[in-house]
């Protein structure tokens, strides 16, 4: 939801400078505004709607005083006489003046000829002004985002409005809780199968759904503040094109919430959106769990997806301007919270190179000037680390097909200017400050404090801080045998477990050969009648000269026996060592059929295990062996391993160690889908690449308890040491800056 909701505080409006006769009366206020009285940090103030600009100012007693003073005909010293009278003080015509100044630049009073052409030129002389100042700042936000205004929706929302009056009761509330109760019911109950039906999230068909779902979703969300407002008696004349990273979305513009009285009101309004996307998410995910696999299926994935976690993540957080946001203002009776924090933070910062001089003096900063400077920063580097990483994802999805220039080239915009803004926007704060007071004493001041300023900071950059790097691993066995299938056969039956301990000998698989079955009954048919042959030739004179040929056969006879008996020999799989099986799904491999050469279990010996870790160049470059290693397992909680670095490979890998590295598999390392190799039995499979230079780091680890498995997945941090923090940062800069043009 957009708000417009601008302020009446004096120092972010330029004055008018406008000077009043004596015998002239005050320019009287706009008849067609329309004020409402509001409680604001508990004391009384009024919310002022300009119908024809649809902008919000918020008054306090005395400017609302001023105001209802102001009828054309009262001059200047009758309105400070009455507003003496009324706040018990003297009252200096000077101070009524400045506001009425500020009155006539906002556009809230009455003027026509000279006033209306001059204040047209002041204002304008501001914006020309402000843009110059803000010019590296407007551009990186306008690469996140910028919006158009199409159509006025008020018409529409009032007549929609009437229909859906229920979404807004008790009683909807409880219907929506039950409908995300068993929803959620729904797929804890079926989380083992809804696993498997998981579309690859990062796959392009994944993420051309997701695009329209999420385009279509937020027609809804926007309609909600809109229908919102509406039911409680608000104006909504403003709804248009919004472009976040220039993907199109809806915009609705329900700042008249700001006129309602009641605080629960408007933090209706600012949630709406959610809460109609709740409906959907409860829906959604209901017809994900009840429907089969398919187009459907999977665009209601992605529905509860949008509707659930990138809603909370983007809308509900407070540290973008969406809904939390004007939440949270609406909630600490801050307005324009953002723009307060901003001020407040750029003119401390200046504020400490000059000795105090140039704090913006805002009385709701003061009473809350830590939480709101918190805010600024927070929101400031959440803001644009969010942008660049979008920006990088990107850039990482579009590189297999060479078209990652722009993204990359845009996020490392977006970040350079993140980081370079803030000093200039105190800079030319201190400048400002300096036109207006041109003091040699100040000018030795701001270098004195700027020079203990960097001193502190080299300081601190040459602090030796500690290294680590963190990726996803897979732990492994140091040399594990693989059962594999000597000849082809059908399992009969499975005679071990997954973790069974077993000896060398030992059977683990009994597997049966029709085919091979005949050919050794065939070979021994043919065998005993060659020997009985043989055996005849040799006592009759009669056959006696075929008793050489009847030898050869029976010796090639003899010697295809031999082999075929080996084979079948094969057919009881054992175990060739001492250790324990591996292997999943082993229970169910009866009766299925076993491929020459196709996996059966493993066997890993008694000994050491094995984590693997794939990093990039960068990330690679900072292991060495030796290094301790702490990581920790998926399937194992929260419990901690150790280990130490064996060995780092010198050349890239092609192919990933294990699938589940990637970040298709829900791993660390760039990847791509590619088609499975040759010889693989799904001709159809495909597996995951490694999309940039990428190095293997063997992990040592101890396994006292025999809990680690082949296959288990967690994730890593490599203690690599200590180096200053300023080589540090420059290094993960300048990483992040790096674009990869390709020529």
């Amino acid at each position: 939801m957009s708000a417009v909701l601008a302020e009446t505080a004096r120092e972010d409006t330029q004055a008018t400078g406008f000077s009043f006769r004596p015998e002239t009366g005050l320019p009287a206020l706009r008849r067609d505004l329309q004020i409402t009285q509001v409680s604001y940090r508990r004391r009384r103030s009024w919310v002022v709607k300009d119908p024809a600009s649809l902008r919000y100012f918020r008054w306090g007693e005395w400017d609302y005083r001023i105001a209802k003073l102001l009828d054309g005909k009262r001059r200047i010293e009758e309105v400070a006489e009455k507003l003496s009278l009324a706040f018990d003080r003297q009252v200096d015509p000077e101070q009524v003046r400045a506001t009425v100044n500020h009155l006539l630049s906002t556009g809230l009073l009455r003027n026509t000829g000279t006033v209306a052409r001059r204040l047209h030129e002041s204002r304008s002389e501001a914006v020309r002004k402000k843009k110059k100042q803000t010019h590296l700042l407007s551009l990186a936000s306008k690469v996140i985002s910028f919006k158009i205004t199409l159509f006025d929706p008020d018409l529409l929302l009032m007549r929609m409005s009437k229909k859906l009056s229920f979404l807004w009761t008790p009683g909807a509330a409880l219907v929506l809780a039950a409908m995300l109760t068993a929803s959620g019911w729904l797929l804890l109950s079926n989380q083992a199968s809804l696993a498997e039906r998981m579309p690859d999230l990062l796959g392009w068909e994944n993420l051309t759904i997701l695009w329209f779902v999420m385009i279509a979703v937020k027609i809804v969300h926007e309609f909600g503040h809109g229908l919102a407002c509406k039911h409680y008696g608000g104006e909504v004349h403003e709804m248009g094109a919004m472009f976040i990273l220039l993907s199109p979305f809806l915009f609705c513009n329900a700042s008249d919430s700001w006129t309602f009285r009641e605080k629960r009101k408007r933090l209706v309004v600012n949630f709406g959106g959610i809460y109609l996307e709740l409906f959907l998410a409860a829906v959604a995910a209901a017809l994900w769990v009840l429907t089969q696999p398919g187009i459907f299926n999977q665009i209601c994935f992605n529905v509860m997806l949008v509707c659930s976690v990138l809603t909370v993540f983007f809308n509900a957080n407070p540290l973008m301007k969406f809904d939390g946001y004007y939440a949270l203002s609406d909630w600490m009776e801050v307005p324009n919270l953002k723009e307060r924090g901003d001020r407040a933070l750029i003119s401390g910062a200046a504020g400490l190179l000059t000795g105090g001089h140039g704090i913006t003096a805002d009385p709701m900063v003061s009473a809350l000037r830590g939480r709101i400077i918190f805010y600024a920063v927070a929101s400031y580097v959440w803001t644009f680390l969010v942008a660049y990483q979008m920006l990088k994802a990107i850039g990482g999805m579009l590189e297999p097909y060479g078209l990652d220039r722009f993204a990359q080239a845009t996020a490392s915009l977006a970040l350079l200017t993140g980081v370079v803004a803030p000093p200039i926007m105190v800079t030319l704060h201190v400048r400002k400050i300096l036109a207006n007071n041109p003091d040699d004493q100040l000018r030795r001041t701001i270098i004195k404090r700027g020079l203990i300023g960097a001193a502190i900071l080299v300081v601190v950059m040459a602090v030796p801080w500690p290294v680590n790097v963190r990726s996803s691993c897979v732990v492994d066995a140091v040399s594990r045998v693989r059962i594999t299938a000597a000849t082809a056969g059908y399992v009969r039956k499975v005679k071990c477990s997954d973790g069974q301990r077993v000896e060398a000998g030992d059977v683990l698989a009994e597997m049966v050969n029709a085919d091979l079955d005949n050919q050794v009954r065939d070979y021994e048919l043919k065998f005993a009648g060659l020997q009985a042959a043989t055996a005849v030739a040799e006592t009759d004179p009669e056959f006696h000269s075929n008793l050489s040929g009847l030898r050869l056969q029976a010796a090639q006879f003899e010697t295809a026996l031999r082999q075929a008996r080996l084979e079948h020999e094969r057919l009881t799989l054992k175990s060739p060592i001492a250790g324990v099986v591996s292997g999943r799904g082993l229970g169910e491999k009866s009766g299925t059929l076993l491929k020459r050469g196709q996996l059966f279990c493993e066997i890993l010996p008694d000994g050491p295990a094995e984590a693997v870790v794939v990093l990039g160049e960068t990330e690679a470059g900072e292991v060495e062996p030796g290094q301790s290693v702490v990581f920790r397992l998926k399937s194992l909680g929260s419990r901690t391993f150790e280990g130490k670095v064996v060995e780092t490979t010198e050349q890239p890998l092609s192919r990933l160690p294990h699938q589940s590295l990637g970040q298709h598999a829900g791993g660390t390392v760039p990847s791509v889908m590619a088609p499975a190799p040759p010889g693989s039995t799904d001709p159809a499979a495909t597996e995951a690449l490694p999309s940039g230079q990428v190095f293997a780091v063997r992990v040592a680890i101890s396994d006292d308890d025999g809990l680690l498995r082949p296959g288990m997945g967690g994730r890593v941090k490599i203690l690599c040491g200590r180096k200053p923090l300023g080589a540090q940062l420059w290094q993960n800069f300048t990483s992040m800056l790096r674009t990869d043009f390709r020529l």
